[in-house]
């Protein structure tokens, strides 16, 4: 059909036909054109320097990128730093605070420790203290009270008798029992009244025990005549010690000396109001306990 059209137009058969020569031409051209390509030298030149440049472009703008990334992690590492300066500068600030707490926690713990060992201590002082005290009210006392010159009776001496002995009531004036109680009792005639007279060594303890408030009677080593007794010139010394546990399981000890006067000794002793019956006598002392005197040495008390 496109036959006979082109047959039957003859000149648009003709332009179409030297337009595909044309195009046909043209296609060989550029297959045989050196580099594989249509383009005449001036364009390859061209086309390599647009090539460069193009490459130059593109590196030098990969370059740009690269330095402002740098850049940009610059900034950011730079701020990194600033912020781990910032943070180590408050860390340093906590970190002396609580160094300056713990300081002052330690000072002041240092201080209650010193402040309870204080409190303990005075404690322990009040402890002691109180000790201490109840010791010296609780514990027993003994006291020497003189019970006078008195006649002996028994079998062994004469009737009427005419020696004497002294005696003394050792009393518990303490709180606690006085447990192995030894008591020394001596007398002695001198013809002056400032006499210095030893202290008896202990013997060995007996096992006796006097309670709080009870007393007991205890005679001298010694019995002296009645003529030494009721002499005026003399002075009769009734002396000795009395050892004892206190109650605390401390041995102590009371020295005691009495003195006795023979001008107060009593008159006729033997007789009394009774004496028909022949027994006043016993009960009459030499010389009664009223007329004893504390010496000036020889009493003291642990």
């Amino acid at each position: 059909m496109l036959a006979r059209y082109w047959l039957s137009h003859p000149p648009i058969g003709v332009g179409l036909v030297i337009v595909l020569l044309l195009l046909f031409a043209g296609l060989i051209d550029h297959q045989h054109s050196p580099g594989g390509t249509n383009y005449s030298a001036g364009e390859k030149q061209r086309q390599t320097q647009d090539a460069s440049a193009s490459r130059v472009t593109t590196q030098g703008i990969a370059t740009e990128a690269y330095a402002s990334r740098q850049e940009e992690r610059a900034e950011r590492d730079l701020k990194a730093q600033e912020d781990m300066a910032k943070w180590a500068m408050w860390m340093f600030w906590a970190t002396a605070v609580g160094i300056v707490l713990l300081a002052a926690t330690l000072r002041e713990t240092w201080r209650a420790g010193v402040s309870a060992g204080q409190i303990l201590e005075a404690t322990k002082q009040q402890v002691d203290l109180a000790e201490k005290t109840a010791a010296i009210e609780l514990r027993a006392y003994l006291s020497a009270v003189p019970m006078g010159i008195n006649r002996l009776t028994g079998k062994e001496y004469s009737y009427p008798s005419h020696e004497g002995m002294a005696h003394i009531a050792v009393r518990n004036v303490g709180r606690l029992p006085a447990r192995n109680v030894s008591v020394i009792v001596r007398m002695k005639v001198m013809d002056w009244r400032n006499a210095v007279l030893d202290v008896p060594n202990e013997l060995d303890p007996t096992d006796r025990v006097i309670q709080p408030g009870a007393e007991m009677i205890q005679g001298s080593q010694e019995v002296l005549p009645e003529t030494d007794l009721m002499n005026p010139q003399n002075y009769i010394f009734v002396w000795g010690v009395i050892y004892y546990d206190n109650g605390y399981g401390k041995r102590c000890m009371t020295r005691y000396c009495h003195r006795y006067n023979g001008a107060s000794h009593n008159q006729k002793p033997w007789l009394g109001a009774d004496v028909a019956e022949g027994q006043e006598w016993r009960r009459k002392p030499y010389i009664d306990a009223n007329k004893a005197r504390y010496h000036e040495s020889g009493n003291s008390a642990d």
